[in-house]
């Protein structure tokens, strides 16, 4: 039973990491889908845990037959969130209603989370029967969860496809099941397992037909470190997808009315640095402007590389001699750069901490750094011609803000794609200089003329966005307080319900969290709950295991975002990130078995070390002192070692039956894991950044000692 519970780590931390990238890209790649994921997978896995108390007996028999239906399903579920948009008759490119997004979500992920926690409550309960502690068996499953983690990180290093490392998790849980089955299952799983293997072998090909349910003229497809990468071609238009969201299209004048715009800003710009973009049509426009030296970072080697296999049809500029190419992280690779007369930003929009990390007050004082005194800076964000919501207005008020900080002189030319320049010299802000600039180089052009700078700096926009900016009540946008994430969370929402997008949402202060009914409603809701738990020692035991669920979970969300943002690798790393946090849980669950006897319940001391842990995360996180792989890793496994300490001594309660004592427990960590992730996710990050979610795990330690 053992074997079987390291087995199910194994595979329920693999599969949730592939159908977790399948709903990024199923719904266009916004991290804020990836926090209701996770939040919808430990609550269904939380619902298994909790139907397994319900049943009596047979345990030894139902853990092989649900590992062998888990083996099909998992692979089952990455084909229908393939097909998920088509069935519900969304149109293409549109996203589905934000109840239809979660339905669809919860058909997804539920179904195997369900089966993930009906498991793991099952056969702790057999292996306690059989004289181990639930501190071991927790140990165990955490052990199998660190392999699942490596294999999740390794596959993408290896160029594993996603469909197809959801047939070897299959595999994983079906050959375990025929193994540990009788005679009849094991018939049943050995021909599970030659499906599979087969679906293995023909992955390729029914990658390709699976993503043509959406790109019915699909050229290529490609899963990277930093998402799935699809290339259609119709009737000569090329087009290139991100997580299924539209990156570049070939017959647009987007990328020349950004590029040419920002290079009228320089008298000569002959030295140009390129920022990612390459995708989008950067490179082209900028090979028109004739400089001597262009260099071009992109940190996805596996883009690069698809764009080198279309050049034949579309150009992408990569055959400029002028050009460099440069495989590397574009914020490293500022460190050190100097004399540039142009920097052009083509980084996605700050949508999320990836690339939210492009958009703040350290980075664009990298940017200030790396330029020639004369020389500018320009990025684009999303804009409206003619309304702006003010959760648009103050997400480009923070960004602006934090802008300010590193030049002296900002213009912001709106339109429905807002273009930003900066510079630490004075900037036109009048159409006649442009315009004789751009008659002076010749360039040819299909949009950008003297008319259309006139139209751009004399219309009543271009005064108005000043305004607009300055009477924002925003924070600059920073590593440690990424402000306008709160606001893009806004402007997410908005795309379901408008409404949401005239929210008036100001900066966020101690008095206004302190002074605010929810905060003093959530102060007396937990003073009734400790009050009441702690005249039943069960539900004691149960409420303080969810807190520290949340409290750990609410400080691995912090650290990673932290991490996020500051390195920017968190989906090539996050398999090992999370091995690390596993590695604790299982180490803490082991000590914590050792040191019953010495602690006897008491709660105090793992509540008190994952308070420290959490505290000292905050303190490293101010002066950035997590930015590294091994500061990061360290502080998971840390506080993960008290959460998996908590669930030992909170297991071994005397004179308790294991059905009395596996599932509450194992739920209650569960149900509050989910509650954490997502009260950091959708609340203490945004609105106090990774540090505020770090102290609220903090509070929360502290107040489990209440009971």
């Amino acid at each position: 039973m053992m074997a079987l519970l390291a087995v199910l780590g194994c595979v329920s931390l693999l599969g949730q990491v592939v159908l977790l990238r399948e709903v990024t890209v199923a719904f266009f790649g916004s991290e804020l889908v990836i926090l209701l994921g996770i939040g919808l997978w430990l609550l269904g896995t939380g619902l298994g845990a909790a139907v397994a108390g319900r049943i009596r007996g047979g345990a030894l028999l139902a853990v092989p037959v649900l590992l062998l239906v888990a083996g099909l399903l998992i692979p089952g579920l990455v084909v229908w969130a393939r097909a998920v948009r088509a069935v519900w008759g969304a149109v293409p490119g549109a996203y589905l209603s934000f109840s239809g997004q979660m339905v669809a979500m919860s058909t997804i992920l539920l179904p195997a989370a369900l089966i993930s926690g009906l498991v793991f409550a099952l056969a702790a309960r057999a292996a306690v029967s059989r004289g181990r502690s639930l501190g071991t068996a927790y140990a165990v499953e955490c052990a199998g969860a660190l392999l699942g983690g490596a294999a999740a990180t390794g596959f993408v290093a290896a160029g594993l496809g996603n469909l197809a490392q959801g047939m070897v998790c299959g595999l994983i849980a079906a050959g375990a099941g025929a193994m540990a089955g009788r005679t009849t299952l094991r018939g049943a799983g050995t021909a599970a397992c030659l499906v599979l293997a087969a679906g293995l072998a023909f992955s390729p090909a029914l990658d390709r037909s699976t993503t043509r349910w959406n790109h019915p003229d699909l050229l290529t497809v490609r899963d990277t470190p930093y998402g799935r990468i699809t290339a259609e071609n119709r009737q000569g238009q090329l087009a290139f997808f991100v997580n299924d969201a539209l990156a570049y299209e070939n017959q647009g004048t987007a990328a020349e009315e950004f590029v040419q715009l920002a290079a009228l800003q320089v008298d000569d710009p002959r030295r140009i640095l390129v920022l990612g973009g390459g995708l989008t049509g950067i490179l082209d426009e900028v090979g028109k402007l004739r400089a001597q030296e262009v260099v071009y970072v992109e940190r996805d080697p596996v883009l690069l590389a698809m764009m080198r296999d279309v050049t034949d049809t579309s150009g992408f500029g990569l055959s400029d001699p002028a050009l460099e190419t440069v495989i590397a992280d574009p914020r490293g690779y500022l460190a050190g750069q100097a004399g540039w007369d142009l920097v052009l930003v083509g980084m996605p929009e700050p949508d999320s901490a990836l690339a939210n990390r492009y958009y703040t007050a350290e980075f664009f004082t990298a940017c200030r750094r790396a330029l020639a005194p004369r020389g500018v800076l320009a990025f684009r964000l999303a804009g409206s011609e003619n309304v702006r919501t003010p959760a648009r207005i103050r997400r480009a008020a923070a960004i602006g803000q934090a802008l300010e900080e590193a030049f002296a002189s900002v213009v912001v030319v709106p339109g429905s794609v807002d273009v930003f320049l900066a510079s630490a010299s004075s900037l036109p802000r009048d159409a006649a200089t442009l315009a004789d600039r751009l008659t002076a180089r010749g360039t040819e052009t299909r949009l950008v003329s003297p008319a259309y700078l006139e139209y751009l700096y004399g219309n009543d926009r271009f005064a108005e966005m000043d305004s607009l900016l300055a009477s924002a009540d925003v924070s600059a946008n920073t590593d440690g307080r990424p402000d306008c994430f709160r606001h893009t969370l806004l402007l997410w929402l908005s795309r379901f319900r408008p409404a949401v997008g005239w929210v008036e949402a100001g900066s966020p202060t101690a008095a206004n969290l302190f002074g605010s009914p929810w905060a003093w409603a959530i102060a007396a809701a937990w003073a009734v709950t400790v009050r009441f738990a702690r005249r039943h020692p069960r539900l004691r035991r149960v409420v303080a295991m969810g807190a520290i669920g949340a409290a750990g979970m609410a400080l691995e969300a912090a650290v990673l975002m932290d991490f996020q943002v500051r390195v920017g690798a968190l989906y090539q790393d996050l398999g090992l990130l999370l091995c690390l946090f596993m590695l604790g849980m299982a180490l803490g669950s082991a000590a914590g078995a050792r040191w019953t006897g010495a602690f006897a319940g008491r709660i105090w001391g793992p509540a008190g070390g994952l308070a420290a842990v959490a505290l000292a995360a905050w303190w490293s996180m101010e002066r950035g002192l997590l930015g590294s792989l091994p500061a990061a890793g360290a502080t998971l496994m840390f506080g993960a070692s008290a959460v998996g300490w908590a669930f030992a001594l909170l297991g071994e309660t005397a004179g308790s039956s294991p059905d009395r004592t596996a599932s509450p427990l194992i739920a209650a960590d569960l149900a509050g894991s989910a509650l954490g992730s997502l009260a950091a996710g959708l609340v203490l990050i945004p609105l106090w950044g990774p540090g505020g979610a770090a102290v609220g795990a903090a509070l929360l330690s502290v107040a489990i000692l209440a009971l």
